[in-house]
């Protein structure tokens, strides 16, 4: 293991370099992107810079939906004010909402704003936000994270938040809780859509599609392609799945 931004590293010494547990990069955007940029260049870096990029801004959301995903409903903002989420409020009739930073990763800066309350503080890092509607499914039923491998749904975990519900966070530096469950036909189809929509001449090699279920189907929440729990501690199998698609990369087998 190491870090990417550790400047005595040398990338070129690896055959393929696996990105994993870079949960810092929104803080250092530009140099995490040129360092994206400048390893793929000396090694088979994976996910490669094109779906790395691509994933970054969750704006590729609309993108999925506009090519037949179930995603979440989602309203756009790219300039948010004070009474941004009124508007919102007005023109959906969502009174329990979500809002998330376009650019962030493990929950960070998502907020819940329940219809007492009006206004939040803008994230630092982005000006712009994805306004959901609060999905009470997330409280009884979870969401599910599908793990897909090759661009083959692997297995799937399921997450809550904490008790109270007031923070919709799932990951456990909120609070939030995780476990196995099993992959479904359902659940592995709506992976295996997500997947195939990003519209990369070859399948990512590890992707973690979150979803939630709404109005009677699953609903994508994102699609992980740069750091994404992998859950791979909960089964020695699932690192033996992970092991075989880096071998076929590296044409081992």
């Amino acid at each position: 293991m190491a870090v990417w931004s550790d400047p005595r590293v040398t990338w070129r010494g690896a055959a393929l370099t696996l990105i994993r547990s870079t949960w810092d990069y929104p803080h250092h955007l530009e140099a995490f992107l040129a360092w994206v940029d400048a390893t793929s260049r000396v090694t088979a870096l994976h996910n490669p810079p094109d779906l790395v990029r691509g994933n970054i801004d969750k704006r590729y959301l609309r993108t999925l939906s506009e090519r037949g995903v179930a995603v979440v409903p989602t309203r756009w903002v790219e300039r948010p004010d004070a009474h941004t989420l009124e508007r919102v409020r007005h023109e959906t009739g969502w009174d329990d909402l979500v809002v998330k930073p376009a650019v962030g990763c493990d929950g960070e800066g998502v907020v819940r704003v329940p219809p007492h309350r009006q206004g939040i503080r803008p994230p630092k890092r982005d000006s712009s936000w994805l306004v959901q509607p609060f999905l009470p499914s997330i409280l009884t039923d979870g969401e599910v994270s599908v793990v897909v491998i090759d661009g083959e749904p692997a297995y799937a975990a399921v997450k809550h938040p904490a008790s109270n519900g007031a923070d919709p966070r799932v990951q456990e530096r909120w609070g939030g809780t995780s476990g196995p469950t099993p992959l479904t036909p359902a659940t592995a189809a709506s992976a295996r859509q997500a997947i195939q929509a990003i519209g990369a001449p070859r399948p990512p090699l590890y992707a973690r599609v979150d979803l939630i279920g709404h109005e009677g189907r699953w609903h994508v929440i994102e699609v992980e392609l740069i750091e994404p729990s992998l859950y791979l501690f909960d089964d020695a199998s699932r690192v033996d799945a992970l092991d075989l698609a880096i071998r076929r990369r590296l044409r081992l087998t």
